[in-house]
């Protein structure tokens, strides 16, 4: 009776370190699985410059021909101070660039856009907001 039962308990004991082997060899096969695809999820430096903006405006891009008219006057206006940009979120932008952080909110732009509001912001040209010619905003059709 005594070896009857050794004999299931030793192929029990085998069959657990087998199973404990089969974890060593996978274990860090997983822990270098996981560590790369935490390496890859840690954010990447920024490849494009670090730009400084005052953003004014966030609209629609599916203008009526009222709205397009009203966005080429404000440009027209404002010439060298506001840029239509194209913003990730999908919408488009009007931003007045900076040189540094210490932008100054333009209230002559907000009195021109019947705003009382208005943000600075920093951004990472070509990933956050886009150039976007107003000729095309022009030439959509509603």
């Amino acid at each position: 009776m005594n070896a009857a039962s050794s004999k299931p308990h030793k192929l029990l004991v085998k069959q657990v370190k087998q199973e404990q082997a089969k974890q060593k060899t996978v274990q860090p096969k997983l822990s270098r699985a996981i560590a790369k695809t935490k390496e890859k999820a840690k954010p990447q430096p920024a490849t494009g410059k670090i730009k400084y903006a005052v953003q004014y405006a966030s609209l629609s891009p599916q203008l009526t021909e009222q709205n397009r008219v009203w966005l080429n006057n404000i440009l027209q206006q404002h010439r060298g101070e506001l840029s239509l940009k194209y913003k990730n979120n999908g919408r488009l932008v009007l931003i007045s660039e900076c040189s540094t952080a210490a932008c100054d909110i333009n209230p002559e732009i907000l009195q021109t856009l019947n705003r009382n509001d208005a943000f600075k912001t920093r951004y990472i040209e070509g990933e956050n907001y886009i150039d976007y010619p107003l000729e095309r905003v022009l030439n959509e059709q509603s």
